[in-house]
């Protein structure tokens, strides 16, 4: 058997597992102005599965290059139009909930099925409740098992960046056997400013204040780039000069995405103290509210597709997405309500 870097069989997964599979199987992607990844994706899947859901936030030239792009696959794909907010996560329910098949497996812009996974999905009928699938990670060459594959109704997201579902306890889970499954194509430059444009996100999500972190953490919702809630808390701080990433302690990660988490940490931090005491004060309020009402999801009531819908059909396309969330926070907590007409904001 050839041997991939990081791969170790787990001891209780048994050699001969076969996973009981759906009756049917969608692909849910969400598109921001990447459309060459997503008719990549398209066009190795559309005669694999049941269906192809796409949420679409791109800006409107690029939209309508991503229609045109799919022209030949009508049939096997679906598109909803959907507001932007500077990333994907606010979405996740409102995309699973335009999902009709009882499984989705859940892809980004920058990932590719393998050969492998291409075969077992085109072969099988049922699954499991969430399926765990080795990827192969170009960017920092590592190999580890993510979850890919679910049943529609077994997770939940809160709309937190860089966050993994919440299962339900009674969901099954089963890890499928590959060299690798998935392969992210993204070059670590891409990476890096990628990331640089979240710290204002991050700002909202996850705010540096001693007492914030030290309540939110017991409640298992302060993490960083984790595997699940609470497993990579970002940094601690101590007092305003020193921050220790935790991340080098954790065994299966190479010092190069330790480093770089690292220096993510303290760019973000150092972002994050640079803006007005006022403002940072009002980040931490927003987001304490935020975390008791469920998450950013919730909060918003973007689980709601009627309501999604209806920002969409307001929005004129004139501003960034990180400015239009923003202001519906603010609006949402100054107001106590979600707002019901986007005219109503201010995006100051």
């Amino acid at each position: 058997m050839k041997v991939y870097p990081g791969w170790r069989r787990p001891s209780w997964v048994a050699a001969d597992l076969r996973l009981k599979l759906p009756d049917s199987l969608a692909v849910l992607m969400f598109n921001r102005n990447d459309n060459k990844g997503i008719i990549e994706n398209v066009g190795l899947l559309h005669d694999v599965v049941d269906e192809i859901v796409i949420v679409d936030s791109s800006d409107p030239l690029v939209y309508d290059g991503l229609i045109y792009g799919l022209d030949k696959y009508k049939g096997h794909v679906t598109v909803h139009r959907a507001i932007p907010f500077g990333y994907v996560e606010p979405l996740r329910m409102y995309g699973i909930e335009k999902i009709r098949s009882s499984h989705f497996l859940l892809l980004d812009a920058d990932v590719r099925p393998s050969a492998e996974l291409l075969k077992f999905l085109g072969e099988t009928q049922e699954y499991r409740d969430i399926v765990y699938v080795r990827l192969h990670d170009l960017t920092f060459n590592r190999y580890y098992d993510s979850p890919a594959l679910y049943r529609k109704g077994a997770i939940t997201f809160r709309g937190i960046i860089h966050e993994w579902p919440i299962i339900r306890q009674d969901a099954h889970v089963s890890r499928l056997y590959l060299p690798y499954g998935l392969e992210s194509s993204t070059s670590l430059d891409m990476w890096s400013e990628k990331y640089r444009r979240y710290y204002f996100i991050e700002a909202i999500c996850r705010p540096f204040s001693y007492n914030y972190r030290k309540s939110v953490s017991r409640r298992r919702m302060y993490h960083m780039l984790g595997r699940s809630d609470g497993e990579l808390p970002a940094a601690l701080t101590l007092g305003s000069l020193a921050l220790i990433p935790v991340s080098v302690f954790y065994r299966d990660r190479s010092f190069r995405i330790a480093n770089f988490e690292g220096r993510y940490n303290l760019n973000r931090y150092l972002y994050f103290r640079s803006l007005p005491r006022g403002l940072r004060s009002s980040l931490i309020s927003i987001s304490e509210e935020m975390y008791r009402n469920g998450g950013i999801i919730r909060y918003l009531n973007l689980d709601d597709t009627v309501y999604v819908e209806k920002l969409t059909e307001q929005f004129r396309w004139n501003m960034s997405g990180i400015q239009l969330f923003y202001a519906l926070l603010r609006y949402r907590y100054e107001m106590g309500k979600c707002v019901s007409d986007l005219a109503q904001l201010d995006y100051r």
